[in-house]
């Protein structure tokens, strides 16, 4: 079941951050701008698609578990989901929304946030 939510979230994001949907889509661009064009995970846990998702995988046989095994929650599902895209990366931004270091850098432990 795991392996299905994060493949069901990875088409998602990609979905969100594709040209098609940020035309549109001012929240996500002014988050972006914001954040070096990056959005911390900490926001995209709380999208409506994403609570849906991982509410249907999640929920899918009562237990819940899924969710409660991840070290951050939700959020390493979605950095997970992001890392399994060719099309999206994810990086450490600190709390002034700068890039500090591509995900795994030796210097991420420095980083304050995490966005996709």
């Amino acid at each position: 079941r795991r392996s299905a939510l994060i493949g069901a979230l990875t088409p998602q994001l990609e979905y969100y951050f594709s040209p098609a949907n940020l035309l549109g889509d001012t929240y996500l661009r002014t988050l972006m701008d914001l954040n070096s064009g990056y959005v911390p995970v900490g926001v995209i846990v709380n999208f409506g698609n994403v609570q849906r998702l991982v509410g249907r995988w999640d929920g899918a046989d009562g237990s819940g578990g899924i969710v409660a095994a991840e070290p951050a929650g939700v959020q390493s599902l979605i950095r997970e989901a992001a890392d399994r895209s060719a099309l999206l990366d994810v990086v450490w931004i600190d709390g002034s929304g700068r890039k500090v270091a591509d995900e795994g850098a030796a210097d991420a432990d420095a980083a304050a946030d995490t966005a996709t």
